[in-house]
């Protein structure tokens, strides 16, 4: 579905210069949480951004092209890197494959994911996460059906600020699509 997402909902690079222009972020250290085969920080890494990919599956990663792209095997609860690492951490379309396929707890596991992000991101810096909202949009709805069933759990943006803001750091929606900010 990742792919498929990809090829409908927005091109790699149309996302890239997307996050670019909600950044203003010179050069610095960005994480791809669930970043797959790389689509997108291949666009960071060939622009000069020190870029890590962190994703729990080692096939996904192995298909990861640029040799500039740091590849670390893990779960976004679970961030194998310091406090204040990033200057940028994102996700897009990955936020909702977090659940590792359970709803049992689903809360718990998105706090702890949320706390996670929190953490390794600079202070004044951003975190971004693009998905699909299963509020609006046909394809939102319709991908919400097709991934329920690997137990995959969609959030509205609404919610996802709601699970931020507990943190003490500024959250706003971007733009008309789906694109969540939170600023540490």
């Amino acid at each position: 579905m990742h792919s498929i997402f990809l090829r409908i909902f927005g091109r790699s690079g149309k996302t890239y210069k997307a996050l670019r222009s909600i950044l203003n972020l010179e050069k610095g250290k960005v994480l791809d949480l669930g970043g797959g085969e790389g689509r997108i920080a291949e666009f960071f890494a060939k622009n000069g951004y020190k870029t890590v990919i962190l994703d729990p599956s080692k096939e996904m990663l192995d298909l990861v092209r640029d040799k500039r792209i740091v590849k670390k095997l893990g779960k976004a609860d679970k961030i194998p890197y310091g406090n204040n690492t990033f200057d940028l951490v994102y996700c897009v379309a990955s936020f909702h494959h977090f659940s590792e396929g359970s709803e049992k707890n689903k809360i718990n596991l998105y706090e702890k994911i949320s706390k996670e992000m929190i953490r390794v991101v600079k202070k004044n810096r951003k975190i971004i996460i693009i998905d699909l909202n299963p509020n609006k949009w046909f394809l939102g709805r319709m991908a919400e059906l097709f991934e329920r069933k690997k137990g995959c759990i969609f959030f509205p943006p609404e919610e996802i600020k709601k699970l931020f803001r507990k943190y003490n750091v500024n959250v706003y929606e971007h733009g008309s699509g789906y694109a969540v900010i939170i600023i540490k």
